[in-house]
């Protein structure tokens, strides 16, 4: 590669800087795709809530119990989506959708007063209070093979990892 100065004269850059910047601008766009990766989580990690009565931004509320913890992204308002970790009751708004996901089941509702207890990695319990909620339970492959029960007011259903989901009798 050829360079003038401000005298004229002609010089030669040394391969070795040529290659060294070429590298520099190579590593710089493979770290592109991290960054984008990293911001993404970091947006979905939103709000960790822990014991006590937590008001939703779609204005639901959840009672955790003592050691239970439920996280919920930034755009909970327009998704409705959260995770739950331990024992929870909810009091859900009217609206679209709302998504309760455990390690072993999803349950999912649009009004509802319930309860959920998550307490292993094998079981999940659903108390319906009012309203209708469903559950279906996950398995290994986390595939769609459980069929999903549908909770009554006054009913109660248990999700296993193994067997699925079954509405337990009064």
């Amino acid at each position: 590669m050829v360079d003038r100065r401000s005298s004229g004269r002609r010089f030669e850059k040394p391969r070795e800087a040529t290659r060294l910047s070429l590298l520099g601008v190579l590593v710089c766009i493979a770290m592109i795709p991290f960054t984008v990766i990293a911001q993404r989580h970091r947006d979905t990690l939103g709000t960790v809530a822990r014991a006590g009565v937590v008001r939703l931004p779609d204005s639901s509320t959840v009672v955790l119990a003592s050691g239970a913890r439920v996280r919920y992204d930034r755009d909970f308002a327009s998704r409705r989506v959260l995770w739950l970790f331990g024992s929870a009751r909810f009091d859900v708004v009217p609206g679209s959708p709302f998504v309760v996901w455990t390690e072993t089941a999803v349950a999912r509702t649009n009004r509802a007063s319930f309860a959920v207890t998550a307490a292993s990695q094998e079981s999940t319990f659903v108390l319906v209070h009012t309203g209708t909620v469903q559950l279906r339970a996950l398995n290994e492959d986390n595939d769609g093979a459980y069929r999903a029960v549908s909770i009554g007011a006054g009913s109660r259903a248990l999700a296993l990892r193994v067997v699925g989901a079954r509405l337990i009798p009064p």
